[in-house]
């Protein structure tokens, strides 16, 4: 639920650099969820920013869970884009929270991709039964790319069997913001269980400096479209 959980969000956690080189940290236990977060950071030869979340179930009953990554981003960025699914059941390739959304700068430019921009004076929520979990923020020539593995299964939005592993919330306001929001599965979680997340950040020159460019929009969409890399080993 929202707000998170003050012992994940809010707290201190322990962070320790391992042998490796990578960073660890981890959350305080939760008394009423009963499970703690682990995240690890390290770079993959590629370049890519790679980050490892782990939710451990300590104590309680069984949950269902889903480790849910919501980077925020600034109000100026140039256009967020999102894969859609050609076959999706929602109208338009994506569904609205709570109904569409008047002021909303939201653009399907082909039944493969969503193009939105940030919206200053309102807020509102989308989410795409997307057939990779991929986002991209484009400003000044120049993507960043978020992903995640994407198996079938049931998500913690939309549908059985048609939910949301790509969503994305407009925050209006005088500290207006976006979130690019990465979804797992929804996965039963009972005590001395774990489960992992696993994302890649990436930065990638464009070939024009407009987010509009038809240039630009298809080497966004080939750059979402990649197919997932289990990090290498260190």
């Amino acid at each position: 639920g929202f707000p998170p959980d003050t012992a994940h969000d809010g707290m201190p956690h322990l962070a320790r650099v391992l042998g490796n080189g990578h960073l660890l940290m981890t959350s305080q236990n939760s008394p009423a969820f009963g499970a703690r977060l682990v995240r690890e950071f390290w770079f993959d030869p590629s370049g890519d920013f790679v980050i490892k979340q782990t939710v451990e179930k300590t104590a309680g009953p069984t949950r269902m869970v889903s480790l849910w990554n919501v980077p925020q981003i600034p109000p100026d960025i140039e256009g967020v884009f999102i894969p859609l699914n050609a076959d999706s059941p929602y109208n338009g390739g994506f569904h609205w929270f709570g109904g569409p959304n008047p002021k909303a700068d939201v653009a399907s430019l082909s039944p493969t991709l969503l193009r939105y921009r940030h919206t200053v004076d309102a807020s509102y929520k989308l989410g795409a039964d997307s057939p990779v979990c991929a986002s991209a923020a484009v400003k000044a020539g120049v993507a960043f790319v978020e992903r995640a593995p994407h198996p079938k299964g049931d998500y913690p939005d939309g549908a059985s069997s048609a939910g949301f592993p790509v969503e994305v919330y407009n925050g209006g306001g005088a500290a207006g913001y976006t979130e690019m929001e990465l979804l797992s599965l929804l996965r039963p979680l009972k005590p001395r269980d774990s489960f992992s997340h696993t994302l890649r950040w990436s930065l990638h020159e464009l070939p024009a400096k407009d987010a509009a460019d038809k240039a630009v929009v298809a080497a966004v969409e080939a750059k979402l479209l990649q197919p997932w890399e289990e990090p290498a080993a260190p």
